[in-house]
């Protein structure tokens, strides 16, 4: 084996993907606490001092102290969407990364998976729903395969059975026992 070949033939981007997208998620995870903690900073900030003013004096600053409100309330307003966006974003890539993960560590899974579908594709929520999801469709098709075998003959010989169903149906009546 060649040092600078990569393992099962991967290429550089396919190889690196997943390492890329864990670092990224915990960069996003980091930029969150540190916006909570400066959000709560400003928070813990008050407002001091006051001093007795005329009547005119006091609606000029009133209306100065609405509109600076205002001002606050739309800036608070798009600080907030930002946030949300940014945690939306970065659920997202937690999602994904969630879903490369399941994706590397159930390939054979899978790949049997779309092979035993009509339209060779997986079922719609199979990677979110992680390796368990994956584990569970493989098992559902156990069970069907096991309840189609007696389908499975062949005409005229009434008990020609495929090697994997007979072996599928033996470690099915060992775990039922």
């Amino acid at each position: 084996m060649h040092p600078f070949h990569l393992p099962q033939g991967m290429d550089l981007f396919k190889w690196s993907v997943p390492f890329l997208m864990e670092k990224i998620g915990d960069m996003m995870e980091h930029l969150m606490k540190k916006s909570r903690a400066n959000e709560l900073e400003t928070d813990k900030k008050g407002v001091q001092g006051s001093e007795s003013l005329d009547g005119t004096e006091v609606q000029a600053i009133l209306e100065s102290q609405q509109n600076e409100q205002n001002e606050e309330a739309k800036k608070a307003a798009a600080k907030k969407h930002r946030m949300t966006v940014l945690k939306q974003k970065i659920r997202f890539v937690g999602r994904m990364s969630r879903m490369l993960k399941t994706i590397r560590t159930n390939a054979d899974e899978i790949r049997q998976i779309k092979e035993n579908r009509p339209d060779h594709k997986l079922p719609f929520g199979t990677l979110v729903g992680g390796s368990q999801q994956v584990h569970d469709l493989m098992a559902g098709f156990h069970k069907t395969r096991i309840a189609d075998s007696h389908n499975d003959k062949m005409p005229h010989m009434s008990r020609r059975v495929s090697q994997k169903t007979r072996a599928l149906q033996k470690q099915n009546t060992d775990q039922a026992d």
